[in-house]
């Protein structure tokens, strides 16, 4: 937040005839505010509070009060937060805004659980979350270690993650309003300075929050490096390029539904303009839109790590953390635009994707942590009454033990639907295990799973039918990937115990029986 010479000079005015008058020009207070919230803005807290301390203030005065809290906030030092706005009065409306905004952040977040490795310190509501630094730490330090080297960064302090306990908390500490999560189905931001997610348990069907984690770290290693400097297109396109880093040797992969989604885009020439990207993903106006745009920022970026590597990406954010423009440095590096879209689409056109005309964009849904809504529920978006209609009666009928003429009824809505149903697929591979037929239902998985890799659903059951067949290896490697996504199921740790446990590895075997112990005690009513 920069400040107006208005409000400046309001707030000079307000500690001139304030309770505790000072002797301070309006200019002085002007120049000295504005490279205070510079310092903010990069995240220098160091720096923020040193110019903070060369002002004459007493400790009790309204700016001073102002922004020592603000810097606590950064600093994830909530009782700081609180103790310094407690009752604080006299500050322009801007300035009251925050101060409100960040009494209500750290009231939710004060109470959090931490854990701490190398150089993270994971923050939690405690409760069934608690498992998540046990899986979301080694992931992270992971992705520091390879992001931090493509990037040439190393971390000077730990780095704050937060996990919120539903979609309400999430949404008043991002700062974000309902509608624009909603709307955009954001669930992660980088910003005041640390990690901020929501709990997988808030989403239907839970999401990919280990590449979100990876990807909101860079994020954080962006700002820190170009002094917060780098153009959306520039951060979204980097993190989404390097989310996957602490599973893959190489960046840049994305999942068969946005390959289709931009080769559908190139066809129809229909794109997310580079100028509405600003200033944030989370302000655009679908889901659709959302996975679009970042599919067009990866491919620039792809397109710049094809010609140049890491070396060019470095060099890149070295300009711009001293104040270069991003496009004229390309330009000067020879790329044979200025229009950022037109380099991504050749990238598209390069990489020769093709439109999958079943697949659509499954959106996140949001719900109460504590419902039991199953994940198996129709996905109103890419199922029409006809289908779901057939769906209900091989639910019917595959209740009553008549497999075979269930089967008929999930193929027939297979074959009707328009779109691929990941939901029908499971369906359609119960009913096969449940009449005896295994490889069938494995072949139905197996297919699920290359349009729609990240259903959740579809790996835990996968997974348990590998556990079956006594595919030991496969099957903890499939339900490590359920887990990425929903790890809040009793039955993947299950599995995953008994397969450790197989191989000999009684250490994780350990680790996911004392996840389970969390998750059960957890469930357990409060005695009375």
């Amino acid at each position: 937040m920069k400040l107006s010479r208005s409000q400046a000079l309001l707030l000079a005015a307000t500690l001139l005839w304030g309770i505790l008058p000072v002797r301070l020009s309006a200019g002085t207070l002007y120049e000295t505010a504005q490279e205070i919230e510079g310092a903010i803005a990069a995240w220098n807290l160091e720096e923020a509070s040193r110019l903070l301390h060369t002002l004459p203030l007493h400790p009790e005065d309204p700016l001073f009060r102002y922004y020592t809290g603000r810097i606590a906030f950064y600093e994830a030092r909530y009782e700081a937060v609180l103790k310094a706005y407690r009752d604080l009065e006299g500050l322009p409306p801007s300035f009251s805004e925050f101060v409100v905004y960040a009494r209500g952040a750290a009231a939710i977040a004060r109470d959090f659980h931490s854990v701490e490795s190398e150089h993270f310190i994971f923050r939690y509501a405690p409760g069934k979350d608690a498992i998540l630094p046990e899986l979301g730490l080694p992931v992270l330090e992971t992705a520091l270690r390879e992001i931090g080297r493509d990037l040439a960064f190393t971390p000077d302090r730990p780095i704050v993650v937060e996990v919120y306990p539903s979609s309400e908390s999430f949404i008043t500490v991002s700062s974000l309003s309902k509608a624009e999560v909603e709307t955009s189905g954001t669930i992660a931001i980088c910003k005041f300075n640390r990690l901020m997610l929501t709990t997988p348990r808030a989403l239907a069907r839970g999401y990919n929050w280990l590449d979100t984690l990876s990807h909101e770290l860079t994020h954080y290693i962006l700002v820190r490096k170009t002094g917060n400097r780098a153009p959306i297109w520039l951060q979204e396109g980097i993190a989404k390029f390097e989310e996957v880093r602490w599973r893959s040797e190489r960046g840049g992969e994305i999942s068969p539904a946005l390959r289709s989604i931009l080769a559908q885009a190139l066809t129809r020439d229909e794109f997310v303009p580079f100028s509405a990207m600003h200033p944030s993903f989370a302000k655009l106006k679908s889901q659709y839109d959302g996975q679009l745009a970042f599919g067009e920022v990866v491919m620039l970026i792809d397109l710049l790590h094809a010609r140049g590597g890491y070396p060019l990406l470095r060099s890149l954010l070295e300009e711009v953390a001293e104040g270069s423009d991003p496009i004229e440095a390309l330009a000067a590096r020879g790329f044979p635009s200025r229009d950022l879209l037109a380099l991504a689409k050749a990238r598209i056109v390069e990489k020769g994707y093709r439109v999958d005309p079943q697949l659509a964009v499954l959106p996140r849904k949001l719900k109460d942590p504590e419902a039991t809504e199953e994940e198996e529920e129709t996905i109103p978006e890419i199922t029409d009454e006809r289908t779901a209609r057939l769906a209900r009666l091989g639910d019917l009928l595959r209740d009553r033990g008549r497999y075979r003429a269930a089967i008929f009824e999930y193929r027939k809505a297979i074959g009707e639907s328009r779109y691929f149903s990941p939901v029908l697929a499971n369906k359609l591979a119960l009913a096969y295990q449940r009449n005896g037929e295994v490889a069938k239902a494995e072949r139905v998985l197996r297919e699920s799973l290359t349009r729609y890799p990240e259903f959740s659903t579809t790996l835990v059951r996968l997974g348990l039918l590998l556990v079956g067949n006594g595919e030991v290896a496969e099957a903890i490697g499939v339900l490590r990937r359920a887990m990425a996504v929903n790890p809040f199921h009793p039955l993947v740790h299950e599995a995953l115990a008994r397969c450790y446990e197989a191989q000999g590895d009684g250490k994780a075997a350990e680790k996911h029986r004392k996840i389970l112990e969390i998750l059960a005690s957890s469930s357990r009513p409060p005695e009375r």
